[in-house]
């Protein structure tokens, strides 16, 4: 019985984890123990993962903005981190710096934003 309980409660879990992914629309199926290993140059010390890892700026309701020149790896550090926050059970929302404004300019004008 103890077996059995386990098994829908690891269910559940990875469903809810899966639908979080979906519900993010991650553009790379990138993962954050891969990012640690290949780090681009100047992005971020592993120190700094290490720090962002357990998602705790997500419960503290801060943000993240990554920048960085063309090509250094920001897009694909941004997915390794939703994908570790939905696996911590968190959803998350990936922006480009445009979409960000657009989305910030349309809740100011409806006044929704808190």
């Amino acid at each position: 019985m103890a077996q059995l309980s386990e098994s829908e409660i690891q269910s559940r879990l990875h469903n809810r984890t899966e639908m979080y992914l979906k519900l993010s629309k991650l553009r790379y199926d990138a993962s954050y123990w891969n990012k640690c290993t290949v780090l681009p140059t100047g992005i971020l010390s592993k120190e700094s993962i290490a720090a962002i890892s357990d998602c705790g700026f997500i419960k503290r309701a801060e943000n993240i903005l990554i920048t960085g020149a063309t090509g250094c790896g920001k897009s694909y550090l941004a997915c390794a981190i939703g994908r570790q926050a939905c696996a911590f059970g968190l959803q998350n929302h990936l922006f480009s710096m445009s979409k960000f404004l657009e989305k910030i300019t349309l809740c100011k004008l409806e006044g929704t934003l808190p």
